[in-house]
């Protein structure tokens, strides 16, 4: 036969030996005395070989050990040392570790492990200390947790090794870990590779947990780098008939983690999933929980996530699912094609001073942004979802065919989140930012290129929209949606271009400002944009009115809705105006509006009638229509249209100027400079990082230099048209400075003495981004547009 059957307790004579010991006779008595090599021959043991005191076993070539599926391999114990070096162990069969219990010192080099089974460890059950270097661990099997590795004891290290198919299975019940299953704090998994791992549960209807498809983790203070993830998945089958499908509690695709410090770094996680295989009879929908679902990783408390790969996952949940999270960094990240059926696409969180920051997020264009709701239509996926939290920053990130970042509180009272959204670019989405019930929001400095609505806000206050660029797109042909849509008290927007926003078929105006007090729009400009069906460029419903606990107090005392300082150009309104007002106080002054070809103002609402409008002091030129439709004011003495005078200033050279600079800025931007980089090529083990100020200091030291740049001629092709997602991924920029980053487990230590790792502090990120980036020189814009605007009173 192919497979000789030799036992090793009675025929290593013919083995030979590293020294002149014959190991037959330690083999009688199940003991292994001496150092011992192989020939390359293949064996079976009968009875499990205790080991205790130091041994090491190697082969020529890979000789192969097998327990015919009746017993553990080896037994290591407390006081003893095992090497085994190019050796296949398989077919062993156990209930703490399939091929092998250690309670001593184990150390494998290039070893495989296949076809082994046990309760708790398919191949190894790990009570002591443990290096694996080279190895290779398929289809071993676990009833609990561990389909190859169980581990009990701190620091284990595992390099360069591969898991494919393993896996945990039972009919109800627990499941943790489809490859490795860590209770133990400091775990490192360096350059491995995971493939096709999973859990597996027989009956999925209500019935336990199940906690990572590859790795599972309860330990502090891990570390996953250099690694892939392939096609790991959880899987449930239920024969329940027209019953649902109780996807909640299943947690991480590919890895979960509920360390104190978790950290991925240069890793790919591709097609892992959550999903469960119905029977026939089944009529009932899946039923699918938002809650700790994730198909790569589900983990907690502070994660850092830096330069990995996600793509074509698929869960309930996104990729990335993160609880209670508290100064996560997710950094570098490139998010393809993942597919949650949840309001988050790519990563779902919650927590505390969160940076998230030079990250890609691309679909193609033919995927859907629904979720697998029973009503999909009603709603929209985002591919970033943060549900509570302070003091978080959504920083230099690109989005390309898919809807950007939901920032809400569902539960919480306190509403403050200190939200900052900045220098991120959103190509092609239909719904590019959404913040709902917090308060304290700053969106500045980012690049909004052909989105259906850009901006929409609920509830909440104090919110900042700033200094943006908006570009094409415009609400779509069925809702009457502002680009932005404002439903949020004490609202400012100032600052920003609006340039080319909607069709003669857009139903909604570029903003529109909806049943909330003291709005200020103030210092923009709106230029070649397109408005119709009545709406204008800015329109306002109950605009000034308190929204009291959900109630619109139309008896009530009246805030204000300010419009000021802006300029109007170009835009064709198509029996729409430049402002529509219905039921609303509204002062609008210092503007300047020319060579628009409609009215300016309209005010046709027949129910609710508008109740007060200053518009006074305004400058206008070549306008076609009238003034305004007075036809429905509650009141025509509430209308006060004077002092308004006809604008002389140059508008030519003041539309070149802010085309050409926002143009040039573009091309700048998208030529390779745009990389956000680990600050300071930071070695997260030391927790060395160099001080230094934010954004804006770096601003103002480099102004100069780029408003010299924007003088420069840089092709004749529209900013539009100039758009490069390739130009802007960051994909690439941490390669050389991940090598740093927690080279050892003890890096990450829980100990308060230790200097804390991986600590990015976001001001010192925030510095170095702004050395790579050029974005946030659109914040010169509106330096432009004051002092044009300022000129042209001057000459008044």
């Amino acid at each position: 036969m192919n497979f000789k059957l030799k036992i090793l307790f009675l025929g290593l004579l013919l083995v030979l030996c590293v020294n002149s010991v014959s190991a037959a006779d330690s083999l009688n008595n199940m003991t292994l005395n001496d150092d011992v090599l192989l020939d390359g021959s293949d064996y079976v043991v009968g009875e499990t070989i205790l080991i205790d005191h130091d041994v090491s076993i190697a082969a020529k070539d890979h000789s192969t050990i097998s327990a015919e599926n009746n017993n553990v391999i080896f037994n290591v114990s407390s006081n003893a040392k095992l090497t085994l070096s190019n050796l296949n162990l398989t077919n062993a069969n156990g209930v703490k570790g399939g091929a092998i219990y250690n309670n001593g010192v184990l150390v494998l080099n290039n070893c495989t492990f296949v076809n082994n089974k046990a309760t708790f460890g398919g191949a190894i059950y790990n009570n002591g200390t443990m290096i694996l270097n080279n190895c290779t661990f398929e289809f071993n099997i676990a009833s609990v947790s561990g389909g190859a590795i169980y581990n009990l004891q701190d620091d284990l290290t595992i390099h360069d090794s591969t898991f494919i198919g393993n896996y945990a299975k039972i009919k109800n019940g627990i499941l943790q870990g489809g490859a490795i299953a860590n209770y133990a704090n400091n775990l490192t998994v360096d350059n491995c590779s995971f493939v096709k791992n999973h859990l597996f549960n027989t009956n999925w209807y209500k019935n336990g947990k199940m906690y990572g498809g590859a790795i599972y983790n309860s330990g502090n203070n891990l570390i996953v780098k250099n690694s892939k993830f392939n096609g790991n998945y959880i899987y449930g089958y239920t024969d329940s008939m027209n019953k649902h499908v109780d996807l909640s509690d299943k947690y991480g695709g590919a890895v979960y983690s509920n360390a104190d410090i978790s950290a991925f770094l240069n890793n790919e996680f591709d097609s892992n999933e959550i999903y469960s295989m119905l029977s026939s009879y089944v009529t009932k929908k899946v039923y699918l929980s938002n809650k700790g679902i994730a198909s790569a990783i589900a983990a907690y408390n502070k994660v850092i996530i830096i330069n990995n790969t996600f793509s074509n996952n698929s869960a309930a949940c996104p990729p990335i699912n993160i609880d209670n999270g508290e100064r996560c960094i997710i950094l570098n990240n490139t998010f393809i094609n993942n597919n949650a059926r949840s309001l988050a696409q790519s990563i779902k969180m919650d927590g505390n001073n969160t940076f998230i920051a030079g990250n890609t997020f691309y679909r193609d264009e033919n995927a859907t942004d629904k979720g697998y709701f029973e009503n999909p239509d009603y709603w929209e996926v985002y591919e970033i979802l943060i549900d509570g939290g302070v003091n978080n920053t959504i920083s230099y990130n690109y989005f390309e065919n898919s809807n950007g970042i939901h920032y809400l509180n569902s539960f919480g009272e306190d509403k403050t989140a200190n939200l900052t959204i900045s220098n991120n670019v959103f190509n092609n989405s239909k719904k590019s930012v959404f913040v709902e019930h917090i308060n304290n929001v700053d969106i500045t400095s980012n690049v909004f290129i052909n989105s259906n609505y850009a901006i929409s806000t609920y509830t909440g206050r104090h919110i900042n929209i700033k200094n943006n660029y908006f570009y094409g797109g415009g609400s779509d042909n069925s809702s009457r949606k502002g680009y932005i849509d404002i439903n949020s008290h004490f609202t400012d927007i100032s600052g920003n271009v609006f340039r080319k926003i909607g069709t003669e078929d857009s139903f909604g105006p570029v903003i529109y400002i909806k049943v909330r007090d003291n709005i200020t729009i103030a210092g923009n400009a709106f230029i070649e944009n397109t408005v119709a069906h009545g709406n204008g460029i800015i329109s306002s419903l109950f605009g000034g009115f308190y929204y009291i606990d959900g109630i619109t107090d139309v008896d009530g005392p009246l805030g204000n809705v300010e419009v000021n300082h802006n300029y109007f150009a170009n835009n064709s309104l198509n029996d729409g105006a430049i402002f529509e007002s219905r039921a609303s106080k509204i002062n609008i002054e210092h503007n300047i509006i020319e060579n628009n070809d409609g009215l300016i103002i309209l005010a046709n609402e027949t129910y609710y009638k508008t109740q007060y409008m200053n518009f006074t002091k305004n400058q206008i030129k070549d306008f076609t229509g009238d003034i305004m439709d007075y036809s429905y004011f509650y009141n025509s003495k509430n209308f006060d249209g004077s002092a308004n005078e006809e604008y002389t200033g140059d508008s030519t050279s003041f539309l070149d100027k802010i085309f050409d600079f926002v143009k040039n800025l573009w091309d700048e931007y998208v030529k390779g400079k745009n990389s956000v980089k680990d600050p300071n090529n930071v070695d997260t083990n030391k927790n060395t990082t160099s001080s230094g100020s934010d954004v804006a200091d770096n601003t103002d030291d480099s102004r100069d230099d780029i408003k010299s740049n924007s003088t420069d001629s840089s092709g004749d092709s529209d900013v539009g048209d100039s758009l490069d997602k390739s130009h802007y991924s960051a994909k690439n920029s941490l390669s050389e400075s991940e090598s740093n980053v927690g080279d050892s487990s003890s890096g990450l230590s829980s100990d308060s003495s230790s200097p804390e790792v991986h600590e990015l502090e976001k001001s010192n990120v925030s510095k170095d981004i702004a050395d790579d980036n050029y974005l946030i020189w659109i914040v010169l814009v509106i330096v432009v547009i004051f002092a044009l605007l300022a000129i042209g009173y001057n000459k008044r």
